[in-house]
């Protein structure tokens, strides 16, 4: 999401999605919305070795490309929802000159900071790949892991001033609230300001719009 000096859209139907109604309201200041989305097996949100470079093309290339086309004041912010929340908090801990706040809800992120570390249990099916995809030795693993980089890069997150919320469901089906809770818990010991929620009765795509207009609020607030 980028903002830019832009007018309030006008719209021809009711609106009914929340980020319809978070501008007609206010909530969401003027802003240009780009999605985003790379594949899943070899994809990931990671570059890889020698071939495609998924983090590049939506950390840097897409933003890019998008100002070329339209006027923007370089005020950025990203939001995800599952293998997108993981993409967008790996995004925003990297690249902290780019973005003013980061919204994740239920990330696919693990309680673990090494591929063995984690249980077998948080790594079912497509994500048991994005382990193994996340690096085949400790350094490169690292470079993916978004509690290793919080930990490496705890001091520049936190002279960034970068906005943080962090939310998930207690009942996810695929037990993404045990690593959002780690993320959470390693904030809290590092001493990183962050937003944190945990949804109780709530699994992985429940409640979806009301998820995301939380996250539109923040986020507005942020780009203010």
């Amino acid at each position: 999401m980028f903002t830019a000096p832009c007018h309030r859209p006008a719209y021809w139907r009711a609106p009914s999605r929340p980020n319809d109604v978070a501008w007609l309201d206010g909530t969401l200041p003027p802003a240009i919305v780009a999605c985003a989305s790379v594949p899943t097996r070899n994809g990931f949100y990671i570059d890889q070795p020698g071939g495609p470079a998924w983090e590049r093309l939506v950390a840097i290339e897409l933003p890019e490309f998008i100002a070329t086309l339209l006027p923007l004041n370089g005020i950025r912010v990203v939001l995800g929802f599952s293998m997108g929340g993981y993409g967008a908090l790996k995004l925003a801990f990297r690249q902290l000159d780019r973005f003013r706040a980061v919204a994740a809800s239920c990330p696919a992120i693990f309680p673990a900071e090494r591929s063995m570390a984690v249980p077998e249990h948080n790594r079912p099916g497509i994500l048991d790949e994005l382990n193994r995809s996340m690096g085949e030795t400790p350094e490169r693993y690292a470079e993916n892991c978004v509690p290793a980089l919080l930990r490496s890069r705890r001091d520049a997150i936190r002279l960034s001033g970068l906005s943080i919320r962090l939310e998930c469901g207690d009942r996810d089906e695929f037990r993404l609230h045990d690593g959002a809770m780690y993320l959470h818990d390693l904030m809290g010991e590092l001493d990183v300001p962050h937003h944190w929620r945990l949804i109780p009765g709530i699994g992985h795509g429940d409640d979806a719009d009301g998820r995301l207009a939380s996250a539109l609020v923040f986020l507005g607030n942020a780009i203010r």
